[in-house]
């Protein structure tokens, strides 16, 4: 096996205490990690390895990236992510389990580390661990400032946690909003800026006119609408956070399935949603900020998420679903929002 390079991050083969606090939401995990290899997290320099001179991309300016190297089968497969309002601590979740991290950045406020501090599975609301694969189906995470919340693809349902490695509290959905969602085509994509709000996209229930169903919750009025992805090309939403303008920002998948029904996910499209336009019983339609293909990219990304920077601007994190296989990548990238 070859040596992992840089800075490793050694998993204790007893119980731990994470030594971080959220800002915001100070709930430390106790975390019992058993047997987990290390973990290498590599700086990546560039946004394109090709021409080291490229630092944008559509409305995007590169701000840092880490390749998480890692031999763990339980490690990766994240698809949901909540960075911290002072930028110091990531969340994320995926396929039952989470994980959290302490990230660092240089001096120029770039992007530059990863150090995980926890890692456990997901629980039910008895806080025992889920029996079956179609419970554990996690794809999309976000914080309302008391509670995580967490969607599921498979068994359609929205799980909340006081604290991410304990007990849940299901939130109950509308059967309206439910039905007619394919199995694992379910809840890829959940945003809650406040215990009062939220809002649910699918991942791909579809309509006659191939819009996708959503919903949203909130004092005003709560209930289904649909979103218009742009362009002909067949895109998934996979992801979407709120950004400190209040807008929002989506997370797309472009999909291209070949003769033999093999998929594979060559593009990640990112665009704006105008909150005030998402309300019951509308279509809503994003519009592109920036479309990442390789070489800038050849990981699936899944995930989302936006925070204020220490200067005022707007800073954007994707993670990349590796699906736990040594084929694919764990890969964190930041971004800066460019002016129109």
């Amino acid at each position: 096996m070859t040596a992992l390079p840089r800075r490793t991050v050694p998993f204790l083969l007893s119980t731990l205490l994470c030594a971080s606090l959220f800002a915001g939401h100070a709930n430390a995990q106790v975390c019992a990690v058993t047997s987990l290899p290390e973990i290498a997290a590599v700086p990546i320099p560039h946004l394109n390895p090709s021409d080291p001179t490229q630092t944008t991309v559509g409305r995007l300016k590169f701000r840092g990236a880490i390749h998480l190297q890692h031999y763990a089968p339980k490690f990766g497969a994240y698809s949901g992510l909540h960075i911290s309002p002072d930028g110091q601590t990531l969340t994320a979740v995926g396929d039952g389990d989470w994980v959290q991290a302490t990230l660092d950045y240089n001096a120029v406020g770039d992007l530059a580390g990863f150090e995980v501090n926890c890692v456990g599975v997901l629980k039910d609301e008895l806080g025992e661990e889920f029996e079956w694969w179609e419970d554990r189906d996690a794809e999309s995470l976000s914080f309302n400032g008391e509670e995580f919340l967490v969607g599921f693809e498979s068994n359609l349902r929205v799980l909340a946690y006081k604290d991410i490695g304990g007990a849940a509290r299901n939130i109950a959905l509308p059967q309206e909003f439910e039905d007619g969602v394919p199995t694992g085509a379910g809840y890829s994509s959940i945003e809650s800026s406040s215990p009062d709000n939220y809002i649910i996209i699918t991942e791909n229930a579809r309509n006659e006119e191939e819009q996708i169903k959503s919903y949203v919750h909130q004092p005003s009025g709560s209930g289904t609408f649909w979103l218009q992805l742009e362009g002909e090309e067949f895109h998934l939403p996979v992801g979407l956070t709120t950004m400190p303008d209040g807008n929002l920002l989506l997370a797309e998948l472009a999909v291209h399935t070949d003769e033999e029904g093999v998929r594979a996910y060559r593009r990640l499209r990112i665009s704006i949603i105008d909150r005030a336009s998402v309300v019951p019983g509308v279509v809503v339609m994003p519009t592109t900020i920036a479309e990442i293909d390789p070489p800038l990219i050849f990981e699936k990304y899944e995930s989302i998420e936006a925070r204020l920077g220490p200067s005022g601007e707007t800073l954007i994190y994707i993670m990349a679903d590796d699906g736990k296989m040594r084929a694919e990548n764990t890969m964190v990238r930041m971004f800066e929002l460019l002016n129109p």
